[in-house]
């Protein structure tokens, strides 16, 4: 499993550089990874066609072609676009694979969600109803758990939609909410709109100021976390949280009531919040 970043080759790590170059490699890619990167490729690259429609169809041509790879000894390298466990079906397809046999390199402890802990989902609107479904049945949530969809996070549009573990698929289609959304659940009490716009906006110009100055310096994402932490306590008052990363996969944390998620350089995302 291999991600491919947000797009410029440069950005990829040698773990990634190094299995994709392998000539004796079968790479398995998504459409969305760019061909800069797929030039890089010295083996055999095959392209899956997810385009809007046909992604089940996709999916399953991706899994035959890895199984097939697989069982004739190939060194397969599944290629996703960014983080394979942040915006791809990462966690979904390392269960496909450990059904097929194989435990694929790279794949990390899937997260184990409990009832008490608020978690956010990224990029998953689109299957908002099975995830609900799926935190009640198979994660232990109760029906009641709160949930709230923030609509273009950080953005003029922002919006909030609010309900429940039930209703909230059926809010959402009434409300017709669109990617790219960020999905809360946890029973806290979430007010998006406790996020001005004079905040988001401040908080987008801390951000950019914090990358330029530590990142030239090679300082980690802790020291810029903390640089925009500092910035917002001095205008907002004390008690604001911050982490950057690369990968939050379901982000856990408590109490949250104002938050925003973002990014200002590709492929890093920051979480501000105040509990």
């Amino acid at each position: 499993m291999v991600g491919a970043g947000p797009g410029d080759p440069e950005l990829l790590t040698v773990a990634a550089l190094r299995s994709i170059s392998d000539p004796a490699a079968l790479v398995i890619s998504d459409r969305l990874v760019s061909k800069e990167i797929l030039d890089l490729v010295r083996g055999e690259v095959r392209v899956a066609n997810k385009n809007p429609g046909c992604a089940d169809k996709a999916q399953n041509e991706i899994y035959k072609w890895c199984l097939g790879g697989l069982e004739e000894g190939k060194h397969v390298v599944r290629l996703k676009i960014g983080d394979p466990f942040v915006f791809g079906r990462g966690g979904e397809e390392v269960l496909k694979f450990r059904g097929m046999g194989f435990e694929p390199e790279g794949a990390p402890d899937l997260i184990k969600y409990h009832p008490e802990q608020t978690v956010v989902f990224v990029m998953a609107v689109g299957r908002l109803r099975e995830l609900s479904s799926r935190l009640i049945s198979m994660a232990g949530y109760p029906p009641s758990t709160r949930v709230a969809i923030v609509e273009q996070a950080g953005n003029p549009g922002q919006r909030t939609v609010r309900g429940d573990l039930v209703d909230i698929a059926d809010m959402a289609e009434r409300e017709n909410v669109k990617p790219p959304s960020t999905i809360v659940v946890g029973n806290t009490h979430i007010y998006a709109e406790d996020m001005t716009d004079e905040m988001c906006n401040s908080a987008i110009t801390i951000s950019q100021e914090a990358f330029q100055m530590n990142v030239t310096k090679g300082k980690v994402y802790a020291t810029i976390a903390a640089h925009i932490r500092a910035g917002f306590d001095k205008s907002y008052g004390r008690g604001w949280n911050c982490v950057v990363g690369r990968s939050f996969g379901a982000f856990v944390t408590h109490e949250i009531k104002t938050y925003m998620y973002f990014t200002v350089v590709p492929g890093v995302y920051i979480l501000l919040w105040k509990a």
